[in-house]
């Protein structure tokens, strides 16, 4: 039988409790099977995290534009109700750093949800 230096076993340790905590963590995120089960948002089941709770965007929140493909759903459930994901669009005179972050979100599908669609922002 080998023994283990005492760092080792603390090493092990340390590693079967942090596997634990986040077996409990994952154990009580909200699954779900409908929508129904999720108060103020959806169920939505990706293979990453299978079947949870998603909560719905607020004005002013990040959201997923309409019509692109995403591999990743940041926001599932989209925009509450009453707001629309909008493109969003900074003053052409806030300089060329804020122009290209524009550009990057709208290429990459990401919008902002308003009660205001087509508002400029800046």
């Amino acid at each position: 039988m080998k023994i283990l230096p005492t760092y080792q076993h603390s090493k092990m340790r340390t590693g079967t409790i942090i596997f634990v905590v986040f077996s409990i963590y994952f154990a009580l995120v909200e699954s779900c099977t409908t929508d129904a089960e999720c108060p103020d948002g959806c169920c939505h089941t990706d293979t990453l995290h299978g079947a949870k709770c998603y909560q719905f965007q607020n004005i002013s929140q990040a959201c997923h534009l309409p019509n692109h493909n995403h591999a990743v759903m940041l926001y599932p459930c989209g925009c509450r109700q009453g707001l629309t994901c909008d493109e969003i669009h900074f003053t052409p005179g806030l300089g060329d750093p804020v122009h290209q972050a524009e550009l990057l979100l709208l290429g990459h599908g990401y919008g902002i949800c308003t009660d205001t669609p087509g508002h400029v922002f800046g």
